[in-house]
């Protein structure tokens, strides 16, 4: 038997492998528990010793390291389950189970209930960031004889935080002691003043490093190479307390402004203030007191660092800075997220003496939490009160690795309230698996915290999600550890009751004999790929068929077709979809893909996140097209790209119209380019063209023919409304309206009420994307000219259940041989009426298309503007009162307006300016340079060129760069987006030949482009 151990200052973890013939136990856990145990068996002793073999390797890549070990320490448990499992029938060896894959029927207990004592997990160094708590006078030990063999062995395990940009150390991880002889002073000094950053590298400075030479240790601290806190110790054990308070208070130059205490030998000052002596302490009052004032606090200089208030912080003088807080407006740091970098607000109200007022100022000012040391802070401070604030912290990391290295102070904390935060953490942060690894862990506090929080939850996503995380603690073996919690505190029974006694389908899933031949053929190995050892099948939420549950050899079965899946596969898994109980799917992959996200996204294994495209629905879709807008700006190119692919297999109108908005409004030039190249290629396929398909994929929403949809509780029903600026609103039976619909009452059918909160979610979302995507369409069809055959527009757009919402507050027209021939509106009830409010046919018209306004005459505008207002209806975009523009005589006789030329504005106003309001970048030219916009008017069969100088790229468009405008022309026909001013200059029209409504929105687009360069 082998055990490893992990420990590194945030966890302390073992786990231990057992082989025994052709199969192994793993037991794992935290330190001092039972922990878990998994049994997997193979084909062979020889497959069965080189998994084992692999296992050792892959925990040692990951920091663990061995200690001595023996079968006795293995529970009884295991033995039983390992004693079980010779004894079964050797048909089960040939299950192709992941090691981490349990049956409900083979769950074993996993663990038993103790009176576990809460703990927060801090260090005594963490406790000195509260001044106010009597802090316990523990005898600090006299310095050890020097070891540097001792000494080697810990520096090797110091954990390196991959958050920092160059992999800094994380001497907290050391322990190292306050009292220290003069050689173990120096040897910590020489670690952490070397400037080489690998351990290897550092090491081998130490071993070549003389102990017994004579230092300048002055000179040493006086460094600008020494930049942590925790070189004050080794500086507090070599210098007299004269000379290391000279070095605290010492000032230097600043980096942008005047000169300041440097802040690492003041915050360092915490790791040895219990050493300093009563006149030391003075000393560094009366310089805190001489600099911190309300008139010295840099509000608007963002650069000045604020050193002389972090020592009053340090020291505790909370009355002293009580004034500077309360002084900062509520706004001061809301701006950029450096704004707080070099003021460090955080550790000024960690001076304060009152946890209460610590929160006010942190929420109030919206201050993050944006380090491990911070959260330590807070938790010193606030204790279990106020951990919902490190939760929405968290949740606003959006880089892996800091949120990483930020989660690993909360998840030294072993306490029931911290569950709560965990599962949320899984579900909405950069740091999903440690999250889950802490619950997997702590299983007793996820059971007490997860139950309280149904206990006192009626309703909600957090309720549900708790719920769901108990269900599934029960079918992994915890039933008898929630039976003797639930004993020993009476405020949850209630609920632990619920969960062992709710009926899950997953407790009872599909026999062998029970599975449909199309299942067990489809689920049927083509292809001898490696096992799935990163996701467990009991993790993922059930596969519910008619009632029964995929069993969890069917679900591994399941995640292997995934994984090989291609277009051959395509009828069996529209089959399982067809098949497949509610939305479970969604739910299905969605996880998967969570799943995948939290192992670090390994491309290897990217057929996880592709999987949604076979399996997955409009949930996965809305949920899945935020990211893949965002991706690109997270250096992601190449997996939005592959959401793009998801989108395209999913191949729903709601999935197709996200791609389409994507391909038409997207910062980010390669995506969009990619989303236009599908959807150019699925038109083709059906023969249509790009603007056809998209009238075409619009999806209904769940919305009836009417366009109505009701929402019911039983006793009472909400219903649908498009409301002002296009948001998704419900009017409930006395008229009023709600954003949302309200929490189901006692009187409400609680199954019904539950199912239209749910689908609301997802419909409100829809709707709110579809009908901002659609307007800024129907706006453009405007602008461009766009035309659509009476039946098509009675079809596509009065009568779509979607589309008919925003028909009816805008004022369209009816052509005869390219003119406009009628004006009408659509009514609630979706006929045609005209300015009269007389009804009025399509049938005389060739073609329907939005009016503007400048096709209008006045009259027209003031008698259609009157009855819009009678019927209190609000567009979604200007058009009755659209502004409109127009050249001057002089103007008319040039060939480019010379009002917009040399207009110089940085890159990204420009370029982004421009396209957001529906212009084409040009192509690329040579290093990938850019020097055009364009757009093509359909209707009056023209393109405008926006022509500009200066450096611009498509993957550089930097805000110190600026573009000035050269010429703004008019080309006859569709021009495509081109370079240098090809297929320009032959084909260039006098502006006088220009459609005057092609000139007014031309203009009308420049003018806000000039009004930004003027400021």
């Amino acid at each position: 038997m082998r055990r490893l151990t992990l420990k590194d200052g945030a966890s302390d973890k073992f786990w231990e492998i057992d082989l025994q013939g052709n199969q192994y136990t793993i037991r794992y856990g935290r330190a001092g528990t039972d922990g878990q145990v998994k049994t997997k068996e193979f084909d062979s002793e020889a497959k069965a010793k080189s998994e084992h073999d692999k296992q050792i390797a892959a925990k040692l890549k990951k920091g663990y390291v061995e200690e001595a070990a023996s079968a006795e320490s293995l529970p009884v448990q295991a033995v039983t389950a390992s004693s079980k499992a010779k004894e079964a029938p050797k048909k089960a060896a040939a299950r192709s189970e992941s090691p981490e894959t349990v049956s409900p029927a083979e769950s074993k207990p996993l663990a038993a209930y103790s009176e576990e004592p809460v703990s927060l997990g801090l260090l005594p160094v963490d406790w000195r960031w509260v001044a106010w708590r009597p802090q316990e006078d523990a005898e600090i030990p006299p310095p050890r004889p020097f070891d540097m063999a001792r000494l080697m062995k810990t520096f090797s395990n110091i954990r390196i935080d991959k958050s920092s940009y160059w992999g800094d150390f994380d001497w907290r991880t050391a322990e190292i002691p306050l009292r220290m002889s003069k050689e173990e002073a120096t040897f910590w000094l020489v670690a952490m003043a070397n400037s080489r950053r690998t351990v290897a590298e550092r090491k081998k400075h130490l071993k070549e490093w003389d102990f017994t030479q004579a230092v300048n240790y002055k000179k040493m601290l006086y460094s600008e190479t020494l930049n942590t806190p925790w070189l004050m110790i080794p500086a507090f054990n070599l210098l007299s307390e004269q000379e290391f308070l000279d070095l605290v208070l010492t000032e230097k130059d600043a980096r942008y402004h005047g000169s300041d205490l440097q802040w690492e030998r003041v915050r360092g000052l915490q790791h040895v203030l219990p050493l300093l002596s009563a006149p030391a302490v003075q000393r560094l009052q009366e310089a805190a007191k001489a600099h911190v004032n309300v008139a010295n606090w840099p509000v608007s200089d963002f650069y000045q660092t604020t050193n002389y208030f972090v020592l009053a912080a340090v020291l505790g003088l909370s009355d002293l800075l009580t004034g500077v807080v309360e002084s900062w407006d509520d706004k001061l740091y809301s701006g950029d997220g450096w704004h707080d970098h070099y003021h460090k607000p955080q550790e000024i109200i960690f001076g304060l003496q009152d946890p209460e007022r610590i929160s006010h100022h942190f929420r109030r000012l919206k201050l993050r939490l944006s380090n491990p040391d911070y959260i330590r802070a807070w938790l010193a401070h606030t204790g279990l009160q106020h951990l919902d604030y490190i939760e929405e912290s968290l949740k606003q990391e959006s880089n892996r690795d800091e949120a990483e290295n930020q989660l690993s102070a909360l998840i030294a904390v072993n306490a029931a309230e911290v569950a709560p935060v965990m599962l949320a953490l899984t579900k909405s942060s950069k740091a999903p698996k440690m999250a889950k690894n802490w619950l997997d862990e702590h299983p007793q506090a996820a059971v007490t915290g997860l139950a309280d929080c149904v206990a006192n939850h009626r309703s909600g996503a957090l309720r549900q999600d708790a719920l769901a995380a108990l269900r599934l603690m029960k079918r992994k073996g915890y039933a008898e550890l929630m039976q003797q919690t639930a004993a020993h505190q009476p405020a949850i029974k209630e609920t632990i009751d619920e969960v062992l006694t709710y009926q899950d389908p997953a407790d009872n899933p599909l026999t062998d004999a029970e599975t449909p031949d199309w299942l067990r053929t489809g689920l049927a190995s083509k292809s001898k790929a490696k096992p799935i050892d990163w996701v467990n099948a009991n993790d993922l939420p059930p596969i519910i068929m008619q009632g029964r549950a995929l069993s969890a050899q069917q679900v591994t079965a399941l995640l292997s077709v995934l994984k090989t899946a291609d277009s051959q596969q395509a009828p069996f898994f529209q089959q399982l979809k067809g098949e497949i109980d509610g939305n479970g799917l969604d739910g299905f992959v969605w996880t998967l893909f969570e799943t995948w996200l939290s192992e670090g996204a390994p491309s290897k294994e990217k057929w996880a996140m592709m999987a949604m495209g076979y399996l997955g629905g409009d949930e996965s879709v809305m949920r899945l097209t935020p990211m893949i807008r965002k991706w690109p700006g997270e250096s992601q190119h190449q997996r939005a790209v592959s959401g793009l692919e998801v989108l395209r297999l999913i191949g729903s109108k709601t999935a197709l119209m996200q791609l389409s908005g994507i391909s038409q409004k997207v910062k980010f030039k390669g995506v969009k380019s990619k989303a236009q190249e599908y959807m150019e290629q699925i038109a083709r396929e059906k023969g249509l063209t790009k603007a056809e398909l998209e009238d075409m994929v619009i999806p209904d929403c769940g919305l009836d023919d009417t366009g109505r949809r009701v929402f019911d509780y039983g006793p009472r029903q909400f219903h649908f409304v498009l409301g002002a600026d296009l948001k998704p609103k419900l009017k409930d039976d006395s008229g009023k309206l709600r954003d949302n619909p309200p929490k189901p009452s006692a009187k409400d059918d609680a199954e019904l009420a539950n199912t239209s909160l749910q689908e609301w979610k997802l419909v409100k979302k829809q709707i709110r994307d579809m009908a901002k995507i659609q307007a800024e369409r129907l706006e453009q069809a405007m602008v461009v000219g766009r035309r659509w055959k009476a039946d098509d527009f009675n079809t596509l757009i009065a009568r779509h259940p979607l589309m008919t919402h925003l028909a009816r507050l805008l004022l369209w027209g009816g052509y005869q041989s390219g003119k406009l021939a009628g004006t009408f509106r659509l009514t609630d009830e979706q006929d045609f009426a005209d300015v009269n409010d007389d009804p009025m046919a399509l049938d005389k018209f060739d073609e329907v298309g939005l009016v503007h306004p400048l096709h209008l005459s006045e009259e027209d505008k003031n008698a259609w503007g009157e009855m819009f207002s009678d019927y209190e209806l609000l567009p979604p975009f200007q058009q009755l009162s659209r502004p409109v523009f127009a050249l001057n005589e002089q103007e008319l006789e040039q060939q480019s307006m010379s009002r917009f030329e040399k207009l110089k504005l940085p890159a990204p106003t420009l370029v982004f300016g421009l396209e957001k309001q529906g212009w084409a970048r040009g192509e690329a030219m040579d290093a990938g340079g850019f020097d055009e916009h364009s757009k093509q008017f359909a209707a009056a069969n023209v393109t405008a060129v926006v022509n500009y100088e200066g450096v611009v790229a498509m993957g550089y468009i930097e805000a110190d760069e600026t573009l000035e405008t050269t010429e703004i022309v008019f080309v006859e026909g569709m021009r495509q987006p081109s370079g240098y001013g090809w297929d320009i200059k032959d084909k260039i029209l006098p502006l006088k030949q220009v459609d005057p409504l092609v000139l007014s929105e031309v203009i009308k687009d420049l003018n806000q482009l000039a009004a930004k360069a003027a400021q």
